[in-house]
């Protein structure tokens, strides 16, 4: 049955919320998107270009670092040939796609979680252990920062791991204007659901909602997160604001997990 009378916010980064949000709408769900955090391609990450050929492992955090690096393979007018002895992969199933609709890999060398796993890097953490073994020479390619717990359980396995970094996130400061919708619906008593899908994410909303004095909305609002340690990063985050047990929703990645656990949030 649809849910009247509620909110849906959305907090993934820009292009990746249109498709969730017209489900949403069909369900009589209204949605407000506003990406937590800003992500973009490192000019840096041109200078130089950092090939396949020396490592025996690349792994990939997301699908948005697929696209980055081969844009910047592109840019680089490298030959675009994979070397054989070069596993790829990533820390989903969804995140492999592009790697596969580029066809520049061959899909023996991708490895990736199965998409009814968590898609994390403890569960590409048990693929590598299971098809790759020990790979003295990783690159992981991603953000500036992050999947420090890969890379550890990699150097303790005796690898050399190199980062690329090939995009970077940047905390997004939400307008008064842009909030508006938001505290209407607190203050008609909406119903009002919140999708967070990193611990970055959740602290650039967490510091967004302190500075427009709207931390209320832990109290009032439903959440929805994809991996336990962005519900732990939240629940931290509404802890310092005052707030007590939050209601979260965990779910799978992918736009129809999403849907359901953000309707079924909505019924709290």
């Amino acid at each position: 049955m649809p849910v009247r009378s509620a909110l849906a916010v959305l907090t993934r980064p820009a292009g990746r919320n249109e498709a969730l949000a017209s489900a949403l709408q069909e369900q009589s769900v209204a949605t407000l998107s506003l990406p937590a955090l800003t992500v973009s391609l490192r000019p840096q990450a041109m200078q130089p270009w950092v090939a396949p050929d020396a490592y025996d492992l690349v792994i990939f955090v997301s699908g948005f670092a697929v696209k980055c690096y081969l844009q910047a393979w592109q840019q680089a007018e490298a030959e675009r040939q994979w070397p054989p002895q070069t596993r790829a992969a990533t820390v989903g199933a969804a995140s492999a796609l592009p790697l596969f609709e580029a066809g520049w890999i061959p899909k023996a060398q991708i490895l990736h979680p199965e998409p009814d796993v968590p898609q994390d890097s403890e569960s590409l953490w048990q693929v590598l252990q299971e098809h790759a073994g020990i790979s003295p020479r990783v690159l992981i390619v991603g953000a500036q920062e992050g999947r420090n717990w890969l890379r550890q359980r990699l150097e303790a396995e005796g690898s050399q791991v190199d980062r690329y970094a090939v995009y970077e996130r940047v905390s997004a400061h939400w307008t008064a204007p842009q909030l508006a919708p938001l505290a209407e619906a607190l203050e008609r008593g909406h119903a009002i659901s919140a999708l967070l899908t990193s611990s970055q994410g959740v602290d650039a909303f967490a510091s967004n909602l302190q500075t427009h004095g709207l931390t209320k909305l832990y109290a009032r609002a439903g959440f929805v997160a994809i991996h336990e340690r962005v519900a732990s990063r939240l629940q931290w985050q509404a802890q310092r604001a005052g707030c007590g047990e939050l209601n979260v929703e965990l779910c799978m990645p992918d736009d129809a997990a999403i849907l359901a656990a953000v309707l079924q949030s909505l019924k709290h």
